[in-house]
């Protein structure tokens, strides 16, 4: 919480922008984090962590719905130049933030001005709780593929999609721009690009 009132101290909110507060996004944010890692199970970035170095992948990382920038700081730990791709500019004015107090150099991707990701470029993506909030699934999975960097690997979660169509929808999408599912964990989907 600490990063959260010395964001808010540095960054004042706009009149008439409550809705959007940096402190209350951040605590928000930092809940779920929270309540990620207590859970029973492990959190879906540290099981996508997990599969790539038993795997011996490394490289460029990608996350997408970034939120505060706790995935990037587990793979930058883990020695991984992460960039973060994220569609609130509050948000991500804050995970810049939080990632400098912490000396890790991040890439950046506002998503709400940039509407392309990078070209054949990262190893690793991560996209947990992403696709269930874009209006154009099919168009936001032929961006996020052409992002991969051959034989890059996307990792999302299983239960992001409320039903059975949208999931089945979802595996098509990512089939037909040329990926082909892994075998992960019960709860995280993976898909390696051809």
């Amino acid at each position: 919480m600490d990063d959260v009132e010395t964001f808010c101290a540095t960054h004042p909110t706009q009149p008439g922008q409550e809705h959007d507060r940096p402190s209350e996004r951040g605590r928000l944010l930092l809940q779920h984090a929270y309540q990620q890692a207590t859970a029973t199970t492990p959190a879906d970035p540290v099981v996508a962590l997990e599969w790539l170095e038993n795997h011996g992948v490394g490289g460029r990382h990608l996350d997408i719905g970034s939120g505060v920038g706790l995935t990037t700081q587990l793979f930058a730990h883990h020695g991984w130049h992460s960039s973060l791709a994220e569609v609130s500019t509050p948000v991500l004015d804050f995970a810049r933030f939080r990632l400098r107090r912490r000396d890790i150099d991040a890439d950046m991707i506002d998503l709400s001005v940039d509407k392309e990701l990078p070209r054949n470029r990262f190893a690793a993506i991560t996209a947990f709780g992403v696709f269930a909030y874009v209006s154009d699934v099919d168009r936001a999975a032929r961006v996020v593929c052409r992002a991969l960097a051959p034989r890059g690997v996307l990792f999302i979660e299983r239960s992001q999609l409320l039903n059975p169509e949208q999931r089945q929808g979802l595996g098509l999408v990512l089939r037909r721009s040329g990926l082909r599912p892994l075998r992960v964990a019960a709860h995280v989907a993976a898909y390696r690009a051809t």
